[in-house]
């Protein structure tokens, strides 16, 4: 069995929302990480979990989670204040005490270079790295024994290894949430930012149709919109749902919306995060066709596609008619994500990953 650390940054609006609505002070380190863990925020909790569950010794380290770092730091008496400033040098001080054998390292483009040289030449030279974002050009891969990617066409060239490593819903989720009222009828958690322009696009044209429509996105309204002028979106918004408060909002969702990415639109990718959370909480999924889509889940019997605007407005419209039609595609899709793409599978393609290239 390997030792393991993982190394994932946090949305710093995520942070900032579980520590105004959690008590952490009287938390000792371990006791505030477990919390926040265990409102399921991201992949790498689930990682951390079923490696555990695997006999692995699997830590995850949150560099920028600096209340957590902080207390971390007082426990082992080290003189040093967490700050973005000191982020590395407090994750390097962890990893020497942890020793790993192996280092696994989200899209933190920051570590790359100096920092992943010294974790190579003094702690492990099986380091790993998640990239599934267009990255900067020149970054130092020397270090790193392989890049793993759920969309590998942003990885072409490349000089070290590439594996794909498809996205993944965790089972637990469902038991923690218990049962969630259907409460919604059409929803939307998620970004809306220049990156985004299709996404927008076509939510504006449902927001004209007077579909009943909830929004649930990391927006700052009016100054967040202000470079694309006046927004229809704007009043429908809703705060941003994070952890296991946005997997509920999935959950109490007749239909939930996706549309890729524009950049992942543009490579023909298709899987993102989306389909297997809102197919996994329950929601009939209604999502951006792209090809490959058939490999992943059944249109029409386990999820609902559309290539157009004008499709996408007559499906809303046809399955919030068809409320029975729409549940069972919503039951089928859940079975065929929890069955098909749930963690339980998806951590041993993982470890064999790492077994494939570690000294």
């Amino acid at each position: 069995m390997m030792k393991i650390v993982l190394l994932a940054s946090y949305y710093k609006s995520y942070l900032d929302d579980f520590e105004q609505n959690h008590s952490l002070d009287e938390l000792n380190y371990q006791q505030q990480r477990e919390k926040l863990l265990d409102d399921y925020f991201g992949a790498f909790v689930s990682y951390r979990n079923y490696f555990c569950e695997r006999g692995h010794d699997c830590e995850l380290l949150i560099d920028n989670d600096f209340s957590l770092q902080q207390k971390w730091l007082n426990e082992h008496h080290i003189n040093m204040t967490a700050t973005p400033k000191t982020k590395q040098k407090v994750v390097m001080k962890q990893l020497e005490l942890l020793e790993p054998d192996v280092l696994f390292v989200g899209s933190m483009f920051e570590y790359y270079g100096d920092f992943l040289r010294q974790v190579q030449s003094q702690i492990t030279p099986n380091i790993f790295t998640w990239i599934a974002c267009p990255s900067p050009a020149n970054l130092d891969f020397q270090p790193v024994k392989c890049v793993l990617t759920s969309v590998p066409e942003f990885l072409s060239g490349l000089s070290v290894p590439v594996e794909k490593l498809a996205a993944a819903f965790d089972a637990d989720i469902v038991k923690k949430m218990g049962t969630v009222k259907k409460s919604i009828d059409v929803s939307f958690a998620g970004s809306l930012s220049s990156n985004h322009r299709y996404r927008k696009r076509t939510l504006e044209a449902l927001c004209a149709e007077q579909i009943p429509l909830s929004i649930f996105g990391d927006i700052e309204k009016r100054r967040f919109f202000s470079w694309w002028g006046k927004e229809p979106l704007i009043d429908i918004a809703k705060p941003a749902v994070w952890g296991l408060d946005m997997y509920r909002t999935l959950a109490a969702s007749r239909i939930t919306l996706n549309f890729h990415i524009d950049v992942a639109r543009n490579a023909n990718f298709v899987g993102n995060m989306r389909m297997y959370e809102a197919t996994g909480c329950g929601a009939m999924l209604l999502t951006d066709y792209q090809d490959g889509i058939e490999n992943l889940f059944i249109p029409d019997k386990e999820i609902v596609t559309f290539r157009s605007i004008d499709e996408l407005k007559e499906k809303v419209t046809y399955y919030l008619k068809h409320e029975e039609e729409c549940r069972r595609i919503a039951e089928a899709g859940q079975k065929a994500c929890l069955e098909r793409h749930g963690y339980d599978r998806r951590i041993v393609e993982f470890e064999e990953i790492f077994m494939k290239y570690i000294v």
